[in-house]
């Protein structure tokens, strides 16, 4: 539908581009046609016209394209993520807390993460490292001794020892183990320096994700313990007599999951895991849960790659009922929870403008379709469905008709039957069928799977 149609409205922009289904509670479309930006939904008084940011820009001399950010929106995200654990763990009367951590991988610029640890510390919200460069990063900006470091990925010798001097500064640095080669470097590092670390072992899971990432969990996972080494690491750490030192276990399913149902059977794996090791005497204080957190970003609220079929609001009750269920089944103490979650906190905070050069639409060339002399009957056949569109009943039937007549065209072209022009009025009328059978289905309340990717297919 172009921009100048009597029938566009404010309920047709949202219909069409579905704003307030991807957008989080933080983007809808103002009265006036415009995205407003809600950095903070609690107070919906406080709106941002985002044209105005753009005519800002433009008066300022910036070249497209940019980024903008709204770090009210960080902290938002911040604040709702342990809000919301905070009421669930209380209505659920489970005993442990909740203390998060954000991945610096997910956005490692300054300005982001420096918003994150400022609101973060009424919390105790700390950090997370996966390499020596975010390592250095999360000693220089996580200063709250209450929080916590967690330190995931490769590490050598410089690793260790950087996160051990962690500790002798009073943060609380837990070494994640994921290689039981990580545990004896760990072990005698600690020894030679005269400083106990915190550390965690990273389960393999057998659950895997759902979702674009899933390969990243399950029994082929790239990082992790087997069952049989971590046996063997609790038992060597008390063959060392460092027993003590194994605070934490985690866990890591998958990135931005698309289906409720891979948390529900992590935690229920996890939690097991928990409740074995701690009647084997490690009583471990905390258990991580890892990243996955979703956004929905197609606003389908399905199992796409590109959504969740699933609310933070029912992630965080999944992840708290359920390691209570398992822990009081097994008479062990509530640990208290960790999650990893970035995308979740820093996905909509920053949006990229540029400027449309133009547009691609598979009917944006057409050829006049009138008839012709001795014209072939396929395009007389095609001209006929388009003109009695209005009359037509059955329109799955219609949309079956013209594919095929389109697909047997190509072949009588192929075969020297039709002539370009002739297979050139055909592709058009073809697609003047299409975009009609895509107003129709618009607003009808059932669309045929074949029917279902007309969006896709019109705007490439």
């Amino acid at each position: 539908m172009d921009g100048t149609s009597q029938e566009w409205s404010v309920e047709e922009a949202e219909r069409v581009y579905g704003v307030s289904r991807w957008g989080g509670g933080y983007f809808h479309i103002g009265e006036n046609g415009n995205i407003k930006v809600t950095p903070n939904p609690s107070d919906p008084s406080i709106q941002i016209d985002f044209k105005a940011v753009i005519d800002e820009i433009h008066q300022e001399g910036v070249q497209l394209p940019v980024v903008v950010r709204f770090h009210d929106i960080l902290r938002s995200q911040v604040a709702n993520l342990n809000t919301i654990f905070r009421n669930t763990i209380a209505e659920a009367e489970y005993s442990g807390e909740y203390q998060g951590v954000y991945p610096v991988k997910v956005n490692q610029m300054r300005e982001v993460v420096e918003e994150i640890v400022d609101v973060g510390e009424h919390y105790n919200y700390g950090l997370e490292a996966g390499s020596k460069a975010e390592l250095i990063t999360v000693l220089a900006l996580n200063t709250n001794e209450d929080s916590l470091t967690i330190l995931n990925g490769y590490k050598d010798e410089e690793f260790m020892r950087l996160a051990l001097l962690g500790r002798k500064l009073g943060r609380r640095m837990v070494v994640v183990v994921e290689k039981y080669s990580e545990l004896l470097l760990l072990v005698k590092i600690s020894k030679e320096l005269g400083i106990e670390p915190l550390i965690g072992v990273r389960a393999k899971m057998t659950v895997k994700g759902r979702g674009k990432w899933e390969s990243s969990g399950g029994e082929r996972a790239k990082f992790g313990l087997s069952f049989a080494e971590i046996i063997n690491t609790a038992r060597y750490l008390k063959e060392q007599g460092m027993a003590h030192c194994l605070k934490l276990l985690h866990f890591h399913i998958g990135s931005q999951l698309t289906d409720i149902r891979s948390v529900k059977e992590a935690i229920s794996e996890g939690g097991r895991i928990y409740a074995e090791m701690h009647k084997m005497g490690f009583p471990l204080d905390y258990v991580d849960v890892g990243g996955g957190l979703g956004i929905d970003y197609d606003g389908t609220a399905s199992t796409s790659e590109s959504s969740r079929n699933y609310s933070m609001q029912e992630y965080v009750a999944d992840v708290v009922y359920g390691m209570k269920e398992v822990c009081d089944l097994e008479g062990v103490p509530h640990p208290n929870l960790v999650s990893e979650s970035g995308r979740a906190i820093t996905a909509h905070h920053s949006c990229v403008i540029t400027q449309i050069m133009g547009e691609i639409r598979s009917n944006s060339a057409g050829v006049d379709t009138s008839e012709a002399e001795g014209e072939h009957y396929f395009v007389k056949n095609m001209r006929e469905m388009a003109s009695s569109f209005d009359q037509q009943t059955n329109m799955q039937e219609l949309y079956n008709d013209a594919s095929q007549y389109k697909e047997q065209a190509l072949d009588a072209f192929k075969l020297r039957v039709l002539s370009l022009e002739e297979l050139a009025k055909i592709e058009t009328l073809y697609w003047e069928i299409m975009e009609r059978l895509q107003e129709y289905y618009a607003h009808a309340d059932y669309v045929p799977e074949e029917l279902q990717e007309l969006d896709y297919s019109l705007s490439s």
